[in-house]
């Protein structure tokens, strides 16, 4: 059963993307507003509740605004606002609308960046797909992800934006036992990753 506040459709094409715990759908928050709906089982956020606490609290015109977070039966839905597209598309030649200047987009993501960087978060996961481009205009690129994670926490999304160190695996011996341990995202590796998403596109 769908919340009074939050309807969305779960058919393929409803589908925007999927996160770490979830699917994205369209949907519409009060019956008008046009949003992004994230649903996530209530078990799963029992297991890392990182990435939405971590939203709650960022206000920032180059980051995804969550908009509304309302529990439905087993699931938690998290309401984001609603763009037209990610720099994925555009870079595809699926999105024609309207884009920043090349360096203004540069500064748009290095601003939603540092201000992650200065919330002691990394992004962990900067990419085309994970950058979108709102209805607005003039157009302020949001940095997204649905799962930031804390300042020199491992975790395990690698892509070929990803920087080098964070495909290595330390080997540690501790009491008689061999360990792997993940070498731990930085400010430094997101910026590689940004880099490497402007060469993608630039």
């Amino acid at each position: 059963m769908q919340s009074e506040n939050i309807k969305y459709g779960t058919t393929p094409d409803e589908i925007l993307g999927t996160g770490k715990y979830g699917y994205v759908f369209k949907g519409k928050l009060y019956g008008e507003i046009n949003v992004a709906v994230k649903r996530v089982h209530l078990a799963d956020i029992a297991k890392d509740n990182t990435e939405m606490s971590a939203f709650r609290d960022l206000n920032h015109e180059n980051i995804l605004k969550l908009i509304h977070v309302e529990e439905e039966e087993k699931h938690m839905l998290y309401v984001f606002e609603f763009c037209a597209a990610s720099l994925l598309e555009y870079c595809e030649g699926k999105y024609h609308g309207s884009m920043p200047d090349e360096i203004d987009a540069l500064i748009q993501m290095a601003n939603g960046l540092h201000y992650i960087h200065s919330r002691d978060l990394i992004h962990n996961n900067l990419k085309p797909q994970n950058i979108l481009i709102p209805f607005d205009n003039p157009v302020q690129l949001k940095l997204a992800d649905f799962g930031y994670s804390p300042l020199h926490e491992p975790d395990s999304n690698w892509t070929v934006w990803t920087a080098p160190e964070l495909h290595q695996t330390l080997q540690i011996i501790r009491n008689g036992r061999l360990y792997e341990q993940k070498n731990a995202a930085t400010r430094a590796s997101d910026t590689f990753a940004l880099g490497t998403t402007c060469k993608e596109r630039w």
